[in-house]
């Protein structure tokens, strides 16, 4: 994808705080990568424990 049709993806998509929680680091990298190339802020977790911590410590738009 060129930087001109980033731009224009940018501008038509709303940026949401997602918390992802996944035990595999490889699936939860790939897909945090991916997540954040369409504008996404990502905070990631290892288990539901961290997940369950992170949710308590801030507000998310989609887990």
């Amino acid at each position: 994808m060129d930087s001109e049709a980033l731009l224009s993806l940018k501008e038509t998509c709303k940026s949401k705080r997602v918390l992802y929680v996944e035990d595999d680091p490889d699936v939860r990298g790939q897909t945090a990568k991916m997540l954040r190339l369409y504008f996404h802020e990502v905070v990631e977790a290892n288990d539901g424990v961290e997940g369950l911590h992170c949710f308590e410590q801030e507000p998310f738009d989609l887990i």
